[in-house]
């Protein structure tokens, strides 16, 4: 984990309509679900990891990472997603970015990384 720290991202992109997957990997995953790019590459830094690695080894640095890039998506998700009030359980929505849907224990950018963080470092 220690090299997570020098990870960097300097462009965050989404593909908010991806054309539909058949069959997506992984328990609990929408075919619906956005494309995130880092630097015009698929994601592979996810804020939600950035906070559980700042929570386990209580490293400020990872908080701060976490917090930037979750505020990053949230952000973008503002720009092109409705806030999912109507109609939440898709995975295209604020709301399911903010606080993540039934499929993935409503682990989204707000409930799984500013809310833990918060505890840890400001409780």
């Amino acid at each position: 984990m220690d090299t997570l720290v020098n990870i960097q991202v300097n462009t965050l992109s989404i593909n908010p309509t991806p054309e539909k997957k058949a069959k997506v990997a992984g328990l609990g995953k929408r075919s619906d679900r956005p494309d995130w790019y880092e630097d015009e590459k698929p994601r592979c830094i996810n804020p939600i990891l950035l906070s559980l690695a700042a929570e386990i080894r209580d490293d400020v640095t990872y908080a701060i990472l976490a917090i930037d890039l979750a505020r990053a998506y949230f952000q973008l998700a503002r720009r092109v997603y409705p806030d999912g009030r109507n109609h939440g359980c898709s995975a295209r929505s604020v709301s399911a970015i903010a606080r993540g849907r039934g499929r993935e224990n409503h682990a989204g950018i707000i409930t799984a990384v500013l809310d833990p963080i918060l505890n840890q470092y400001y409780n």
